[in-house]
């Protein structure tokens, strides 16, 4: 996985790397080199294009600094444009003006027609203005700051457009939460020295960013173990899958019971149910009131039933213990409450009746709570406290902060801190949805996703990644590991239906459709387009077993036609 860290954290290592020997000194010239060599491909390695360089006065402009010098010994030439006049006794400052490269002071270009001019000449914009220990937020950038950065972005209309690479987070986005000021640059790369920063990571900051670059400036290789953020990556991530043994029966892979269903939303579980399916389990088992087993049983042959039994609509005082019998019968693995459940008194009491009886019952691997499970929640006192099966809670901002009882913009703007702080609290697995999912565990470890797509956006989105995630609890996945496994899975689906149907029409059900080619690529099985569409489910009365693929593509398209 890539790690990510906090300003404190990067800050530490910077510390530490000093404290083992490694000078300041020689730290900014690791950062300011790996900044010119970014710099010097970005333009193609041809000196005669223009390079402007936005060089503020502290550590990152310093960095910006030492890349000018550079830039000039491997003969391009730089222009330097200084926020305010640097120390005559810097001696990277003296070094540039020694090389007689151009540069101006923006205190001294009053009407900015000399930054103008060579932003409109510039092929590539080098944004080291402010870094990491600025914090927009606390400290908005200030009218002068605010007309650069606003002329820089407003390059992205011109014709022939430069490319704007920023020095380790672009000016005016908070390195830990993404926070962003109104008129913060909008990098197309951004080189982040040693490790990238968390608010890299985080929205709004995010969109701003571009292609991430880290890059090392010699840091202590024996501290990467320590730090405990990082974000999703596929070929770490095919580690903790399942093995699927060809000797394998449906009880090698678990039981999932999955708990919820309603005449409002008899739709939610049987999503959760499927994707449950799909994800591997061996089985799955849903118990839903009686009254609409009708309304889910049709179309979802693979999973078994438990009708749950009703007085009028609601859930009869038996439900729980029907639930409890079924998780006996089966020796569940996974339960999974939630999906389409409804909030009511009556749903109230019958969830608190299974999470207190859960206990006893070693033989679960974990218990998924979702929807309208985490909606109930603030109204059991202590829940967690006696609760000793592994806990997975996946809610979207607005459930988080009913159970935190604050407001979601408070949530949004420390989405990291949230979820650690509650994972923390309830000795579970958090997962907090949302653009940029941060996977949070008990024991201070996070990971987060750089997913963010309006695709997702949709009823039953959420219940098919319950579903996932409660799938792979059922076999054998540690509850961290299956969470942060579901979460990729998920957003690579929303990837691929973002692709066929666009981010509008898109569907939960289309989810499930390309879920099989998502758990194929997470178990390394290589696929291609054919496989993606279905061969034999297209057209199965024409197309043969030994028939090429070259020719299938001939017949595929004659048909389409």
């Amino acid at each position: 996985m890539k790690k990510i860290v906090t300003t404190k954290q990067m800050q530490s290592l910077e510390s530490d790397a000093i404290t083992s020997g490694k000078s300041e000194r020689e730290l900014q010239l690791e950062a300011g080199l790996a900044a010119a060599q970014e710099a010097w491909m970005s333009v193609g390695a041809m000196p005669e294009r223009g390079i402007l360089l936005l060089i503020g006065p502290g550590k990152n402009g310093k960095d910006g600094l030492i890349a000018a010098n550079q830039l000039t010994k491997w003969g391009a030439t730089p222009f330097v444009y200084l926020l305010r006049e640097l120390n005559i006794d810097d001696d990277d400052w003296k070094e540039y003006q020694e090389s007689e490269m151009p540069y101006a002071i923006a205190t001294e270009d009053t009407e900015l027609q000399r930054l103008e001019f060579v932003l409109n000449e510039a092929a590539l914009i080098v944004d080291a203005l402010l870094g990491i220990g600025m914090d927009p937020e606390i400290r908005p950038l200030d009218e002068n700051l605010s007309e650069i950065t606003k002329r820089v972005n407003q390059t992205k209309e011109n014709i022939v457009k430069p490319h704007i690479l920023s020095l380790d987070i672009p000016t005016g986005i908070n390195a830990d939460n993404g926070y962003t000021d109104p008129n913060a640059v909008k990098a197309d790369s951004t080189i982040t020295f040693g490790y990238a920063k968390m608010g890299l990571y985080c929205f709004p900051g995010r969109e701003n960013v571009g292609r991430i670059i880290p890059v090392d400036i010699g840091l202590p290789s024996n501290t990467r173990h320590i730090l405990p953020y990082e974000t999703l990556e596929l070929s770490e991530l095919k580690a903790f899958m399942p093995e699927r043994p060809i000797t394998a029966h449906k009880g090698t892979f678990g039981v999932v019971t999955i708990v919820g269903g309603s005449l409002q939303y008899p739709g939610a579980i049987r999503l959760a149910g499927e994707a449950a399916a799909r994800s591997g389990a061996g089985l799955v088992q849903i118990a839903a009131p009686d009254h609409i087993q009708a309304l889910i049983t049709n179309g979802l042959p693979d999973v078994i039933h438990e009708p749950l039994p009703t007085t009028g609509n609601s859930l009869d005082t038996s439900a729980a213990i029907t639930v409890l019998r079924a998780l006996d019968k089966k020796k569940t693995r996974a339960l999974l409450i939630g999906p389409g459940l409804g909030h009511t008194a009556v749903t109230t009491k019958f969830v608190h009746s299974i999470i207190t009886s859960l206990s006893e019952r070693n033989f679960l691997n974990g218990v998924i709570l979702d929807a309208d499970a985490l909606n109930i929640l603030p109204e059991i006192q202590n829940w967690s406290t006696n609760l000793q099966t592994p806990l997975i809670i996946t809610p979207h901002p607005g459930e988080m902060s009913r159970l935190l009882g604050i407001d979601i913009d408070s949530i949004q703007k420390n989405r990291l801190e949230t979820a650690l702080s509650y994972a923390t609290h309830i000795n579970g697995v958090v997962v907090l949805k949302g653009a940029g999912t941060i996977i949070a565990s008990p024991d201070g470890r996070a990971r987060i996703s750089e997913f963010a797509s309006p695709v997702l956006a949709k009823g039953g989105t959420g219940d098919i990644l319950a579903g996932i995630i409660s799938g792979l609890v059922a076999q054998n996945v540690e509850p961290f590991e299956a969470a942060s496994l579901g979460v990729y899975l998920h957003a690579d689906m929303g990837r691929r239906v973002a692709e066929n149907y666009g981010t509008a029409s898109g569907i939960a059900q289309d989810l499930l459709k390309v879920m099989p080619t998502s758990r194929k690529m997470l178990d390394g099985i290589e696929t291609s387009i054919i496989d993606t569409f279905g061969r034999n489910s297209l057209f199965p009365d024409t197309i043969k077993q030994d028939q090429s693929e070259e020719q299938f593509m001939t017949d595929l398209t004659h048909n389409l036609d």
